[in-house]
């Protein structure tokens, strides 16, 4: 989503960007204090008070999963659509290249249809190779224009969505030593940073199911850096400790 940065930001962790007044940015997540922020194809975190969306978009609906995005989209017009974080098979990896998906009602053959809005090294949006677009929204307006090569065709439609989620519990620890992960699905993070611990740690089984299980009852925790839930993974539990 197109943003624009409204102050000056110095950044102070090596995963952030540093933002100049009038800075164009796109934000590929804005579920925290920071948000997740692409520049030329580069990601990082930037403080969410420091930018402000160009305008506020109701096709995006952020972290909800593919059964949510059918049920949403179920009594709607042909065309109708959202867009949503992309939903990983495995829950517990973020693939960069990918952070959206982009579901459509088809009318004609009774469902919704799913798409993955690819992102090139260069930070460029696409559904198609043949056409890529700075900005998700510059790729929203151009499927929605009335001209031959917009297929799928999408129609704004007001969804009167509500968000139902819940979120787990978390437990804020601090970190005693830096932990360097070894797989995608673990979390990187220095001495002394401040983490979010989830009290449900994620499970996956086999296909796509997920079952919870308790932190109490686990050699590794899972949770998130404060403020910036989008970069989050397992960690040895004896690294950190529950404030």
């Amino acid at each position: 989503m197109e943003a624009e940065a409204i102050a000056d930001y110095v950044q102070v962790q090596g995963d952030e960007f540093s933002l100049t007044v009038g800075q164009q940015i796109n934000i590929l997540d804005n579920s925290g204090d920071f948000y997740l922020a692409d520049m030329e194809g580069e990601e990082r975190y930037v403080p969410g008070n420091y930018v402000k969306l160009k305008r506020q978009v109701p096709w995006f609906l952020g972290h909800i999963e593919r059964p949510e995005a059918e049920d949403i989209l179920r009594n709607v017009p042909h065309g109708a659509f959202l867009v949503r974080n992309h939903q990983q098979k495995d829950p517990n990896v973020r693939e960069k290249e990918s952070p959206f998906s982009l579901s459509v009602k088809n009318v004609s053959l009774q469902i919704v249809q799913h798409y993955k809005i690819n992102k090139s090294k260069e930070g460029h949006f696409w559904l198609y190779p043949q056409y890529e677009f700075a900005s998700l929204n510059k790729l929203i307006a151009w499927y929605t224009a009335p001209h031959e090569d917009s297929d799928p065709h999408l129609v704004p439609v007001d969804l009167g969505y509500r968000s139902t989620r819940r979120d787990f519990p978390t437990r804020l620890a601090i970190s005693r030593h830096t932990f360097k992960k070894e797989d995608t699905n673990e979390l990187s993070f220095e001495a002394n940073r401040e983490i979010e611990v989830h009290e449900k740690i994620p499970v996956p089984q086999e296909g796509r199911r997920v079952i919870y299980q308790s932190y109490d009852d686990t050699e590794w925790f899972y949770g998130h850096i404060k403020g910036k839930p989008a970069e989050k993974g397992f960690f040895p539990r004896d690294f950190v400790d529950i404030v």
